[in-house]
């Protein structure tokens, strides 16, 4: 049987410093043994990944895929950018008309109805982190 990676994000993600980002992989058939895969990044010293997760090292580009009994993922191209680093107590958070989670600037389940307020204001209404942004 083929083996076919599918993972997510998209085809690029963009990462500030001392950030970590989901990387969701699933495979096909279903009941391929997920155990089998290893993540694979092209330059470690700028990002890696563990558990599932992108970790940015330091700044620069690199290129991360998963890999099964020789068959590889499509590549996400990570963009390691320290100007992406983001101090919450300035830059804010953003939150969506209904949510009661907050997402960083960059989080893929997030949609594009949101407002931006700062951390203070997201956990003063109750609002907690989006599992998707905060690990």
């Amino acid at each position: 049987k083929e083996i076919k990676i599918i993972t997510d994000p998209a085809l690029e993600v963009v990462l500030g410093k001392d950030m970590t980002k989901k990387l969701r992989v699933s495979l096909e058939p279903r009941n391929a043994n997920k155990n089998l895969i290893e993540f694979v990044s092209d330059d470690y010293s700028v990002a890696y990944i563990e558990d599932e997760s992108i970790h940015s090292l330091h700044e620069g580009e690199t290129y991360v895929y998963a890999e099964c009994k020789g068959v590889r993922s499509n590549k996400v191209k990570v963009i390691v950018d320290y100007s992406h680093y983001i101090d919450f107590n300035d830059e804010g958070v953003y939150i969506t008309k209904n949510g009661n989670k907050y997402h960083t600037f960059d989080c893929s389940t997030i949609n594009p109805e949101v407002k931006k307020i700062t951390l203070e204001e997201a956990i003063n209404m109750g609002a907690e982190p989006c599992k998707s942004c905060y690990e």
